[in-house]
C-alpha cells in the first residue's frame, strides 16, 4: 500500500514542530530485552525514518496506565517478572503485563527489537507530548515496517468469545487511521489456555490432521518455554508457558482484507445479521480503498467509517484521522469538546479534502445547542456509518467557515421528492440498510423526477410522471419520517427540494424484485437535500441541509457549477 499512498502524501508530510513549538522524541520499547531479560529497555530517537521498528494498533483496557505507573518504577536492573500483588488493581494489571508479554514475543519471534507502543512510547502525563504526537500519529503508522493489530483489543480471550466476530479494534476510531496508513498489518490474537490444536483446524479449513509442533525451552524472567507449530512467513501459532499460565497467540497477514475471525461461523440469520452483512461490506470497502490510488476514496470511506467508531476522548474522534486529512500543521487542543474539535478540523481542511467528505453521514441534520453548528458537515459521533457508497467524482471545492457555513462549488437542481409505497422498490428497505452497512440509521427508499427539467412535474399527480423520469433515491429518515409513517399509507411525503450535486458514485444498494437489476450496482448521485431557511433573518441565500440523498442510475446534473452556502 505505500507505493500508493507515497505519491499522495497522505501520513507521509514531514514531521512537524508540535504544540508550543516543542519537538519530543520518540521511544521504542526493545522486544528482546523484555522476552530475554525481562527488564524494560526504551531507546530513544529524534528520527525514526530508517528505524525498522513495529507499530501496534490494540485498544486499552482497564488500569493498564496503573500498569505503566509500576513498569516505569522499576530500576534498569530491576525484573518485570512479578506485578504487584498487593496492588488494588493488580488483577488487571497482570493481565495487561500478560498481553504486553506476548506484544513483546511476536516482535522478537519475527526478527525484529523495537516496537512502538502508545502506553509506554508516550509520557501520559504530559499533555504537550501527548498533543505533539496526537498531531503525528499518521506518519509514526505510514513509516512502521509492519503494523501489529490486536482485534480483541489488550483483552486475552476465550475462542469462543464474541469478539472474534465483531472485534473491539473495529470499533476504535484511532485504529482506523492506523489500519489504513500502515505498509503492512499483521492481525494478532489472544487466546486463554492452550487452543493451538483448534487455531490450526481453522486455518487447515477443517482438516483433521494435526499440525507438528515444537517446544522451546527459553527460561527467562517473563518467559518459561513455548510451543511452535508448523507455521510459514505469512501465519503461525504458539503457546507461551509463563509459570503454571498458558496462552496461545496466533499472527497472520491480511489476506483480501480478511482476518482469523473471517473462518469463524457467524450466525448469519440471527439477530446480529444486519451486524454481520454491515461487517462483510466494511471488509471489501477498505481493501477497495487499501488498493485504490486515490486521495479522494482514502478520504471519503475513511470519514463514512469513523461516524461508526468511538474514542474514550470526545475529540479524538476528530484528531484519530488527522493523517488521513493531510493535517500536518493542525493545532492540537484538548478539553475543547467534539463539537470545537470538529469545528476546527473542518475550518482547517484544504478545499478539495473537504469537498470529499460532505455527505458522508447519514445521520443528517442533528440540531445542537451550538448556533455555528453547519449540518452540511459529517457529525460522526451519534450516527451510523453508510459503507457500501464508494465516491468516484467529487464536488470541485468546499470551504467551511463558522460565520458563513459551507460554501460548495457544485451544481443544484429542483426536485420532486416523494413517498410511493406501491412501488416495489419501497419494500426493500430493510435489505438497503443492512447492504450499506447501517443497523439504527432510518434509511428509506422514495422517488424523485427533475422539475429543472420539466417544471410542470411540480404540480401534477406523481402517478402522471412517465415512469423513465422517476428514479428511485436512497436517503436518511431521520428528520424526515419514523418507520411508522414511513410505512402508513394515509402519512404523505411529497414536497419540492434543492438538490446540490456532491459526486457521481457507485454503489451496492439491493432491491429483491428481478425487475430492479439495473439498480443493484450502478452509478448513482450523491446530494444534499436543501431548502431555503424558515425564517429571513438568516437566508441571506443560504440553504438548510436536511440530509443526504443517493439518486439511483443518474448522472451528473447538468446545470451550471456554482457557488452555494449551506448552513
Amino acid at each position: 500500500m505505500s507505493s500508493l499512498l507515497r505519491p499522495l502524501g497522505i501520513g507521509r508530510k514531514k514531521q512537524q514542530t508540535g504544540p508550543h513549538d516543542a519537538k519530543f522524541k520518540w521511544r521504542f520499547i526493545d522486544a528482546n530485552a523484555f522476552i530475554h531479560n525481562g527488564t524494560l529497555k526504551l531507546v530513544e530517537v529524534a528520527d525514526f525514518q530508517t528505524l525498522d521498528f513495529v507499530a501496534i494498533s490494540y485498544a486499552w483496557s482497564k488500569n493498564m496506565l496503573e500498569w505503566r505507573k509500576w513498569i516505569l518504577s522499576l530500576g534498569p536492573d530491576q525484573k518485570a517478572d512479578q506485578v504487584p500483588s498487593n496492588h488494588p488493581a493488580s488483577e488487571d494489571m497482570k493481565q495487561f503485563h500478560l498481553f504486553f508479554t506476548v506484544v513483546s514475543f511476536l516482535v522478537s519471534v519475527q526478527g525484529r527489537s523495537l516496537f512502538w507502543m502508545d502506553v509506554l512510547s508516550i509520557d501520559q502525563n504530559s499533555q504537550a507530548e501527548k498533543e505533539f504526537f496526537v498531531l503525528n500519529m499518521g506518519s509514526l503508522y505510514a513509516g512502521a515496517s509492519v503494523t501489529h493489530a490486536y482485534l480483541t483489543g489488550s483483552a486475552i480471550v476465550a475462542m469462543s468469545s464474541p469478539e472474534l466476530h465483531f472485534p473491539i479494534w473495529e470499533t476504535r476510531a484511532w485504529t482506523l487511521q492506523e489500519f489504513i496508513l500502515s505498509k503492512d498489518v499483521i492481525f494478532c490474537y489472544c487466546f486463554t489456555d492452550d487452543v493451538m490444536r483448534d487455531i490450526n483446524l481453522l486455518k487447515e479449513n477443517g482438516s483433521s490432521s494435526r499440525l507438528p509442533s515444537t517446544t522451546t525451552e527459553l527460561r527467562t524472567p517473563t518467559l518459561d518455554r513455548y510451543s511452535r507449530s508448523s507455521s510459514t512467513a505469512d501465519k503461525s501459532t504458539f503457546v507461551l508457558e509463563i509459570g503454571a499460565k498458558k496462552v496461545t497467540c496466533t499472527f497472520e497477514r491480511e489476506y483480501m482484507g480478511l482476518s482469523l475471525s473471517s473462518y469463524l461461523k457467524n450466525d448469519m440469520f440471527g439477530p446480529a445479521m444486519n451486524q454481520v452483512i454491515g461487517r462483510s461490506t466494511m471488509g471489501k470497502m477498505l481493501l477497495g480503498m487499501r488498493h485504490e490510488p486515490s486521495k479522494t476514496k482514502v478520504i471519503t470511506t475513511s470519514m463514512m467509517l469513523l461516524s461508526g467508531r468511538k474514542s474514550t476522548v470526545p475529540e479524538d474522534m476528530m484528531y484519530s484521522v488527522l493523517g488521513l486529512l493531510e493535517l500536518g500543521d493542525f493545532k492540537v487542543s484538548y478539553d475543547v469538546g467534539f463539537e470545537e474539535a470538529r469545528m476546527r478540523v473542518f475550518e482547517a481542511l484544504k478545499p478539495d479534502n473537504l469537498a470529499a467528505v460532505l455527505g458522508t453521514d447519514w445521520g443528517c441534520h442533528q440540531e445542537t445547542a451550538n448556533k455555528n453548528n453547519d449540518s452540511a458537515l459529517p457529525r460522526i459521533i451519534g450516527s451510523e456509518p453508510t459503507i457500501g457508497i464508494v465516491r468516484n467524482v467529487t464536488t470541485s471545492s468546499a470551504i467551511y467557515t463558522r460565520n458563513q457555513g459551507t460554501r460548495i462549488t457544485s451544481r443544484k437542481e429542483t426536485f420532486r421528492l416523494w413517498k410511493d409505497l406501491a412501488r416495489t422498490q419501497s419494500s426493500s428497505t430493510a435489505v438497503v440498510r443492512a447492504t450499506l452497512g447501517s443497523q439504527s440509521s432510518r434509511l428509506m427508499v422514495m422517488f424523485c423526477a427533475s422539475v429543472s427539467d420539466t417544471p410542470e412535474y411540480a404540480t401534477i399527480p406523481t402517478s402522471a410522471i412517465p415512469e423513465e423520469d422517476i428514479r428511485p433515491v436512497i436517503l436518511s429518515g431521520e428528520s424526515r419520517l419514523s418507520d411508522e409513517e414511513y410505512f402508513n399509507k394515509d402519512t404523505k411525503y411529497d414536497k419540492v427540494v434543492q438538490l446540490i450535486e456532491l459526486g457521481v458514485c457507485s454503489h451496492h444498494a439491493l432491491f429483491p424484485n428481478p425487475g430492479d437489476e439495473k439498480y443493484s450496482n450502478h452509478t448513482a448521485l450523491l446530494t444534499l437535500e436543501c431548502e431555503e431557511p424558515a425564517t429571513s433573518v438568516d437566508s441571506s441565500g443560504c440553504l438548510v441541509n436536511r440530509g443526504t440523498v443517493l439518486i439511483l442510475d443518474a448522472s451528473a446534473l447538468s446545470s451550471p457549477v456554482t457557488v452555494h452556502t449551506v448552513l
